[in-house]
């Protein structure tokens, strides 16, 4: 019998353990039931169970588990003893677990919360300052004191005793104290504990010969013990500090690593698990043709890793066509590598906090441990924000909650659509992007990032009827071939859609709408009241065309019977109408460029008389 994937010949360790658990309830009710051997079952005691697990207070997934669990036990029965074999569940002869279950809860729609731009932005900034202005000094802090601590002597140099003593006494002529380290208790908190590893590191002597040192001296009461080492990096041309510490190398290290981290992971839209097994030397440089260079990142693709039998790898296997990445990125990775010698680019060992490197080493960074290390490097960069004042810089609290690694991707759908020309912007700084990682994601378009995007063009959508809304309260008028569509679009969305919180269903329904489909074309300063069969953008239109087509912004003609401009885009078109005749009375622009303006303005001129002739109020 041939079987849809989602049954497969070799489970993975968490489908078994999910199995398991979705049998528990078969098993329960078989214990009661009057029969001894699973063969006894009929299709109707089966239809019985089929019952109990449709009235269940579950929802559709674990239902439609529980039954397909009893599936396997049957697809399993040529393998086990007579007395286990179970006959075809009624289910199976049906073909349709919704006749049984009840409709689906299944939405097209991605529910991984985008991360809120006002935390995404401030930490995209810290993260690119942390790899771009500030890894330098963390690499070279780190590899002065990895140098430190390998001198420290194992045994006690002749003269030890009489360099300790001869330290403590330039303390005391100086008014110093003993350098000191923050210690972290669960019991006691924060406190500070005399600095030993440096103290030995600095005067050359063993750990063991600075015991009870303490007692001989005082102990600074902050930490102070800082690198010989200048650094030079700068925030806005200021130092960004004075030192480093010396026990803190390690830790501005994983901060690095873990800014690394964020920037693959968002500015890549490769998903958390695939950006967690990239290995060093996964990032090449590309020469193009025309001259122009691209990267490409060479990985493992995990999502649509099956073998010839639809069995999942769970190993994942070698991507076919590499993702095609920007500058940033392949710069975060080569700072990546630069951290540390491991093959994995983002080992669990690096961002350890508690346990011994050497007990995770080989594994890649899991997604509990790079939750809690975007949390601590965004308490880091909060800190340094109120530290250097520079308080616009601080990074909220996400509504949402935590920010973890597949929200990245998520999140990257959500600026695309939001930015103006979002499309066009995807298209030019993320062209090969688009082709490789978009289309060709695990050989499917919806197993990419199109997936992600239906919910983001709704919402934009919502959005600017909203604002549509906003200004017809306010009197505003529009204008063009397409007013009048306009403004019943205006209407309906304030009668249906005014003031509620959208969801899935409703973000459908709006988008199944034609007469809702108003997208802003930022760049041509226009609103288009989207028609297939009317849309000059799509030179091969149909009557027929499916609702579900979006316009091309690039391809916008003036002549297009979609066109429709409020008071809004009136402003705008004047403020470019102020511009342009400032370029045309400028001795310094060229004669052929000033001419160019002159032109400009009066199509721009003759676009607000039309606007002020022919528009109606909102």
């Amino acid at each position: 019998m041939n079987r849809k994937h989602s049954i497969r010949s070799r489970l993975s360790v968490q489908s078994v353990r999910t199995t398991y658990h979705d049998i528990l309830p078969f098993l329960r009710w078989f214990e009661f039931s009057k029969e001894r051997n699973l063969s006894d079952l009929t299709p109707e005691a089966l239809d019985q169970y089929a019952d109990l697990i449709a009235d269940s207070k579950v929802s559709y997934n674990p239902k439609r588990r529980q039954l397909l669990a009893v599936s396997r036990v049957w697809l399993l029965s040529p393998f086990l003893p007579a007395h286990y074999r179970l006959v075809s569940p009624p289910w199976e002869r049906l073909g349709n677990l919704e006749d049984i279950v009840g409709a689906s809860d299944w939405t097209a729609e991605n529910k991984t919360e985008p991360i809120h731009p006002a935390t995404m932005s401030p930490l995209l900034i810290w993260c690119q300052r942390l790899v771009n202005d500030l890894s330098t000094d963390v690499i070279e802090a780190s590899s002065v004191r990895d140098k430190m601590k390998s001198s420290i002597p194992k045994e006690q140099p002749s003269n030890g005793l009489e360099i300790i003593n001869s330290y403590i006494r330039e303390l005391q002529l100086t008014g110093q104290k003993l350098p000191a380290t923050i210690v972290r208790n669960r019991r006691q908190g924060r406190s500070t504990a005399v600095a030993a590893e440096y103290l030995s590191a600095t005067l050359g002597v063993p750990q063991f010969a600075l015991k009870g040192i303490h007692h001989k001296y005082e102990v600074s009461n902050e930490a102070s013990a800082p690198l010989p080492y200048k650094p030079m990096g700068t925030i806005d041309g200021k130092p960004w500090t004075d030192s480093i510490d010396y026990y803190e190398a390690t830790r501005l290290k994983r901060l690095v690593l873990t800014a690394c981290l964020v920037v693959v992971c968002y500015l890549s839209g490769m998903r958390g698990e695939e950006v967690r097994a990239l290995k060093r030397g996964c990032c090449t440089e590309i020469t193009d043709d025309d001259g122009s260079t691209s990267f490409r990142i060479e990985g493992q693709t995990f999502k649509s890793a099956t073998n010839e039998h639809g069995n999942l790898i769970p190993g994942g296997k070698t991507r076919e066509v590499p993702w095609t990445v920007i500058g940033p990125v392949a710069h975060a990775i080569h700072i990546a590598e630069r951290l540390h010698g491991q093959e994995l680019l983002f080992p669990q060992s690096e961002f350890n906090v508690i346990s011994r490197p050497s007990a995770t080493r080989g594994t890649s960074v899991s997604n509990q441990s790079a939750k809690a290390n975007v949390g601590w490097l965004i308490d880091w960069c909060n800190e340094q924000a109120e530290r250097l004042e520079r308080e616009h810089e601080i990074i909220p609290e996400d509504p949402a909650g935590l920010v973890v690694l597949r929200r990245f991707r998520r999140t990257l759908a959500w600026f695309i659509y939001r930015l103006p020309g979002g499309r066009v912007a995807l298209g030019i700084q993320y062209g090969h992007l688009h082709s490789y990682t978009t289309d060709g994601y695990g050989s499917r378009v919806s197993a990419g990032l199109r997936d992600l995007f239906p919910m983001e063009e709704a919402l934009s959508v919502s959005d600017g009827l909203a604002r549509a809304v906003d200004a017809a309260d306010n009197g505003s008028h529009v204008s063009g071939p397409a007013a009048e569509r306009y403004k019943r679009a205006v209407e309906e969305y304030r009668d249906v859609y005014s003031g509620k919180v959208m969801n899935a269903k409703q973000a459908a329904s709006l988008m199944r709408n034609p007469a809702l489909r108003i997208y802003d074309n930022g760049p041509q300063i226009l609103a288009c009241c989207y028609d297939p069969a009317k849309a000059l953008c799509h030179p091969d239109r149909k009557v027929n065309k499916a609702v579900g087509q979006s316009p091309d912004p690039t391809a916008c003609d003036s002549r297009c019977a979609n066109i429709a401009r409020t008071d809004e885009h009136i402003e705008r078109i004047q403020q470019l109408i102020d511009e342009s005749k400032r370029e045309a009375e400028s001795e310094a622009v060229p004669l052929p460029l000033r001419e160019r303006s002159k032109q400009r303005v009066s199509l721009l001129e003759a676009l607000v008389q039309a606007h002020d002739e022919t528009g109606v109020e909102l």
